[in-house]
């Protein structure tokens, strides 16, 4: 029941800036970015790590067939929906056809989308701690 009410928070929240399918294409396309990006030594907060996606241009994003794949999202749907996410700054494409997100600082929605981020942070945070708790309580 928790991890159920961490979904419906996280979801309800991001869904007031773009729909779940395309919440489902950026954060797989973030993931991959991300684990391009993400130094293992330091800590970084999401600002920060917005702000270096920019260089990862030479790396490989994923085509639309893979998101389709991976996400269960028939591929016509995948492409519209990064079309979209296209026009307005979220996911960027390469000569290759591969997708992958791009210095969000940079976005129109990128406060909005960094507090909603920020939020659902702090939500893992409190559902992480419930498992713990409750996992303690019965160990």
């Amino acid at each position: 029941i928790k991890f159920l009410d961490f979904q419906i928070s996280y979801f309800s929240k991001m869904k007031s800036l773009i729909d779940i399918e395309s919440i489902f294409i950026v954060l797989l396309c973030n993931l991959n970015t991300m684990s391009q990006v993400k130094n293992k030594g330091e800590p970084m907060d999401s600002k920060t790590i917005f702000g270096k996606l920019p260089a990862l241009n030479n790396t490989l994003g994923l085509n639309a067939t893979s998101i389709a794949e991976i996400t269960k999202v028939p591929r016509t749907t995948v492409l519209r929906k990064i079309s979209n996410l296209e026009k307005i700054g979220i996911i960027k494409k390469d000569r290759f056809k591969r997708y992958f997100t791009d210095n969000l600082n940079k976005t129109d929605s990128s406060k909005k989308m960094l507090s909603i981020m920020d939020y659902n942070i702090q939500l893992l945070g409190v559902f992480f701690s419930q498992c713990l708790e409750t996992y303690s309580t019965k160990h």
